[in-house]
């Protein structure tokens, strides 16, 4: 090992590794020797390319702890000035610009571009690995980006640390980069080990590690509550290793044990013996998913929100993050372990890959100029260049078209089918963006004014078999007396969801029934646009970006082909279908559907049956019963390309509209909606005669009725849109990293599911001023008077679904039996009162009590009843505004007792 500088006894080496490992911030240092030992442990001779010279006074170039453990583990270079880098290149086979915020403009400037290795000779490998932004924005001038562009394009290989980093390559830089760990998560964990050895801090006691590199009094009282809800245990502040801020951080955290210059190898010390770390570092934060210890980390946005929004999401340890160190203070959930099965899971398949990625760049041959520029640029015609890939909705219309096969679609981390580039097959012909409706919607002259209809087959068979009102078979039947063929989707063995071809009607059950998930499309339209070049009638049927994509992959109208398009309201991934199903059923399953009917169409839409493996039916009625259904209806899984629809209003884009027709039944008391009714509109003269042409004795109903009686289905009518639920992105942090149940929890209920610790013996005890209903204040007033609570309802007529609620203090069990113990008085215009067990992340809720109230009667009422919740979800007790009604009127509440059977 040579210290300082090359003297002659090895004049060269396989890497030089550049970048800012002589910086005095603990988390660049790490970064670097995990570098450093990765090269080392693929049989790599490396040299850490020293800080070029900028100035004399530069405290990096001089004597700090940074200096003191490179001079013990590193071959150093001679320090160069910018202009003699040059001579590198006699010492080193390849470059590795490393990682942290190289790329930042505001850093790299001062180094001209050296961090973009210009250095290099063309002879060289250049790679860069986990280079960052640091910021989810670009600080370089236009005119630079020309530049750094060029020299972007010569590296043999672009692996940014955050997904931010790949998008800004991809977006002002025209350059493909891949996501990729930082070095300290790829290195040998046992390499800290060693270095933790030497250190010489050494505690006694437990303790809280504190590493705040901007020290705040908000990030002070953060730290001061964090000690308290440890029992007061010792609090270790570790200031940032910057030693001209030591001093002024110091009087900032304004606090005992402030442990200030230490060695890279003590703080490795404290984060990993921590009990538990606060940090606003992403170092810190990854030191702590390394070590396995729980932590909260605050974003430090002026540093780089990216990097700990990158981190979170990869790790899912999203609800151990916040902006604000206030919420310490407000949310206990904070402080709960976290989920290292799942972030062990991940950490091991993501260092394979990256190792992998880096030793393929390594030892690969030198790629040539040309070859380079295929790899690296991505073509301005490519689609991937002009979209947010979140707003590909997976329609294949780019996979069906690309000539050269270089695309394809494959689930992104959520589980949505996205359209990805093989740039080495890429030829940038632009065909890709031509078709995508994602990026130009195609042209569309189908009317504004659609006629509906109410329509039904005749068949009951048909109807049960269907899950509204029979109109896709009567549609298809007609297709296959062409002599055609019907395109749909269908189930495939592995609960996933599939656009297939179906020639013959015996086949046509496989495209029946409503599937609440993403198909995958591949490139069916090209088997498609064969079809009806070789003049056979085609119906394809789809969500309405399914069949904007097939019209602007086809380009043109074709006699032969009708387009359905769907009301659809959201697809999510399947994904979360497929871990809905395995966490749901580990019994495992043979068969699914949605939808069924054996207790009639239903409005909630939300009946399931499936098929366990031996064989038991089991029927799940609604959100109450079933998880998947509790997230749907309410958009908590609605994909972001489904927010931003821009294919459902009207004009359609199919000839036809099929879908649900709710309300009918009380727009015209004269329809049966038992068995289910479809809604049909026809967008065009040609869907119009279609539909005319389905045989009149197999209709049983067919009534054409207001555009306007629609509502709001599938945000056909102007005014209507789509959108996501608000706990949304709460379900995406949390499906990843939990059972799929406890997700749905995490995302809809208050604290996220976890229950009030005042009593754990009784699921609801209120007699006491210190808890309140909640409630919408517009509806509900709540005072305390005398011992009792007393709600008053605000207006004369109050609506359904306004709920004064409490807390529950624990889940009720379904079928368990409860005793409800109630003292009250009312006056009120309705003649009963009903108590409520209710679901707080839904309007799903039980009557357990229907009180019938004595008229004119004002005196104090005392009731005890037995009742069994039908749900698992239940974890509030309500009053409905509706029944506390009239002027003047109120319910008193002395006590309220749920207690156990």
């Amino acid at each position: 090992m040579e210290n300082g500088n090359v003297t002659g006894q090895q004049k060269h080496y396989d890497v030089g590794i550049f970048g800012v490992w002589s910086g005095c911030n603990y988390g660049s240092i790490a970064t670097y020797y995990a570098l450093n030992q990765i090269m080392s442990s693929m049989g790599k001779t490396v040299l850490m390319i020293d800080k070029p010279i900028l100035s004399d006074s530069d405290v990096e170039l001089k004597e700090t702890h940074s200096r003191r453990f490179g001079r013990e583990h590193y071959n150093i270079s001679k320090q160069y000035r910018l202009d003699q880098m040059h001579l590198l290149n006699q010492q080193c086979d390849a470059f590795l610009i490393g990682s942290d915020q190289v790329w930042n403009y505001g850093i790299s400037k001062n180094f001209g571009k050296a961090f973009y290795l210009d250095f290099a000779e063309e002879d060289k490998k250049k790679i860069a690995y986990a280079v960052s932004f640091g910021h989810g924005v670009d600080f370089a001038p236009e005119d630079e980006r020309k530049v750094i562009a060029e020299y972007m394009s010569r590296f043999e290989g672009i692996a940014t640390r955050e997904a931010d980093g790949v998008r800004l390559c991809r977006d002002f830089y025209g350059i493909r980069a891949e996501q990729v760990l930082d070095p300290v998560f790829v290195a040998d964990p046992k390499i800290y080990d060693s270095l933790i050895e030497k250190s010489l801090h050494k505690e006694t006691e437990p303790f809280i590690a504190a590493y705040i590199l901007d020290p705040t009094p908000e990030k002070t009282e953060a730290i001061l509550h964090l000690q308290k809800e440890f029992g007061g245990i010792k609090v270790i502040n570790l200031l940032d290793g910057l030693p001209w801020l030591f001093e002024k951080n110091r009087k900032l955290t304004n606090l005992p044990n402030c442990i200030e210059n230490v060695q890279v190898e003590d703080w490795l010390y404290y984060l990993k013996n921590a009990r538990f770390v606060l940090t606003d570092s992403c170092h810190g934060a990854s030191f702590a998913l390394i070590f396995k210890r729980n932590f909260i980390a605050i974003t430090n946005k002026r540093r780089g929100f990216s990097r700990f929004a990158s981190l979170s999401q990869l790790f899912k340890f999203e609800d151990h993050l916040i902006t604000d160190p206030k919420d310490i203070l407000k949310n206990p959930t904070l402080i709960a372990p976290v989920n290292y099965e799942t972030v062990d899971r991940i950490m091991d398949s993501e260092r394979k890959r990256c190792s992998d990625w880096l030793f393929d760049v390594l030892e690969g041959p030198k790629k040539s100029k040309d070859q380079l520029l295929k790899q690296n640029v991505i073509g301005d015609k490519a689609i991937t260049s002009k979209i947010d890939k979140r707003m590909c909705m997976g329609c294949g219309a780019c996979v069906s078209v690309c000539p050269c096969n270089a695309i394809e679609l494959k689930a992104d981390s959520d589980g949505y089918y996205r359209s990805y580039i093989d740039y080495q097959k890429c030829t940038n012909c632009g065909l890709c963006s031509r078709v995508c409706p994602a990026y130009k919607l195609p042209e569309n002259t189908n009317t504004k004014s659609p006629a509906c209809f109410a329509f039904a087959a005749a068949d009951d068979n048909v109807l049960f078999a269907s899950s509204s009102g029979g109109a896709f078979p009567l549609l298809a039947d007609a297709a296959f007396a062409k002599d055609g063929i019907v395109v749909g989707a269908a189930w495939k063995d592995d609960f996933t969801v599939e656009h297939i071809l179906v020639d013959k009607k015996s086949d046509l059950h496989k495209l029946q029934k409503s599937k609440y998930l993403q198909s995958y499309l591949g490139d069916i339209f090209r088997s498609i646009k064969e079809k009806l070049d070789e003049n056979i009638f085609v119906l394809f049927s789809g969500c309405p970006c399914q069949v904007a994509g097939l019209k602007s992959f086809l380009k043109r109208d074709y006699d032969n082909l009708l387009l359905v398009d769907l009301l659809c309201g959201n697809s999510p991934s399947t994904l979360f279908f497929k871990k809905y199903i395995e966490d749901s059923f580990p019994e495992g399953v043979l068969k699914y559907g949605f939808r069924h009917k054996v207790e009639g169409w239903s409005s909630d839409c939300v009946t399931v049956t499936v098929t366990v493996t031996d064989g038991t039916s089991v029927v799940r009625r609604g959100g109450r019963e079933d998880d998947y259904q509790r997230v749907y209806h309410n958009h908590t899984m609605c994909a972001p390309h489904c927010e931003n629809c821009r294919y459902q209003a009207v004009p359609r884009f199919g000839d036809l509209t099929i879908g649900d027709f709710w309300g009918i039944g009380k727009r015209d008391k004269t329809i049966n909606t038992q068995k289910g009714i479809s809604v049909v509109l026809c967008n065009n003269e040609k869907g119009r005669k279609y539909f005319d042409s389905v045989s009149q004795e197999k209709i049983g109903l067919k009534k054409e009725v207001p555009l306007g009686w629609l509502g709001g289905n599938g945000y056909a009518i102007n005014g209507s849109h789509n959108y996501c639920g608000p706990n949304r992105d709460a379900f995406y942090n949390a499906i990843g990293k939990m059972p799929f149940g406890e997700a749905v929890n995490y995302a809809l209920k208050p604290n996220h599911g976890i229950y009030r610790k005042e009593d754990k013996f009784s699921p609801l005890s209120y007699n006491s001023s210190a808890l309140h209903f909640h409630f919408d204040t517009a509806i509900w007033e709540e005072h305390y008077i005398r011992g009792t609570t007393c709600l008053i309802v605000k207006m004369d007529k109050a609506p359904i679904g306004k709920y004064a609620a409490l807390p529950l203090n624990q889940a009720l069990e379904k079928g368990k039996t409860y005793i409800l113990k109630a003292r009250f008085k009312i006056k009120t215009e309705s003649n009963r009162l009903n108590f409520h067990i209710k679901d707080s992340g839904s309007n799903h809720n039980q009557v357990i009590y229907g009180h019938k109230i004595k008229e004119n009667s004002l005196e104090w009422e005392e009731i005890e009843v037995s009742f069994k919740p039908k749900s698992d979800i239940y974890d509030e007790f309500m009053f409905g505004a509706s029944q506390v009604t009239g002027t003047v009127n109120f319910l008193a509440i002395d006590y309220i007792y749920i207690v156990e059977s």
